[in-house]
């Protein structure tokens, strides 16, 4: 089946600490209880796939994101789209993970798409990248394209 043809993918973007006190509170000391309810209840809501991001300042987050991820999958059946800027809590998180995976957030910074891309390849996942490099977002619409479609066609090596 063709995109075009497949119904809209909701994502829950609700679990991210960023001005929610407790759900800050908790992760700080290693608890999963506010990221669990709100995974609930984006299911609940319709959601068919759940945004994770766990960054919170005074953490861990490459522990935090893998250990976030496997509490959310103990209660909530629904994928995952696993939200860093932090290569190494990526690599962690995705190793957790159970069914296909999306990566949200990636850039088009070439080193970064580099070592994002072969984690797409290893583990099957697709991505969300956005139209920016080391220069910024473009102005144009060209730049944008270009940054979008600068590894539409790599190959994952087969060998």
């Amino acid at each position: 089946m063709a995109w075009k043809d497949s119904a809209p993918v909701l994502i829950g973007e609700r679990i991210n600490p960023t001005g929610k006190r407790t759900m800050q509170e908790q992760l700080r000391i290693g608890r999963f209880d506010a990221v669990i309810a709100e995974a609930i209840r984006q299911r609940s809501c319709g959601a068919n796939m759940l945004d994770v991001n766990v960054h919170t300042d005074g953490t861990d987050e490459q522990s935090l994101l893998a250990d976030a991820v496997s509490a959310i999958q103990d209660a909530c059946e629904l994928p995952l789209a696993i939200d860093t800027a932090n290569l190494e809590a990526m690599k962690d998180a995705l190793k957790r993970t159970c069914g296909k995976v999306l990566l949200n957030s990636m850039t088009g910074i070439a080193q970064r798409m580099d070592d994002y891309f072969a984690l797409l390849c290893d583990y099957g996942a697709s991505a969300v990248v956005l139209t920016m490099d080391e220069e910024g977002v473009p102005s144009d619409a060209e730049g944008r394209l270009l940054i979008a479609t600068a590894y539409w066609n790599a190959p994952c090596d087969s060998g």
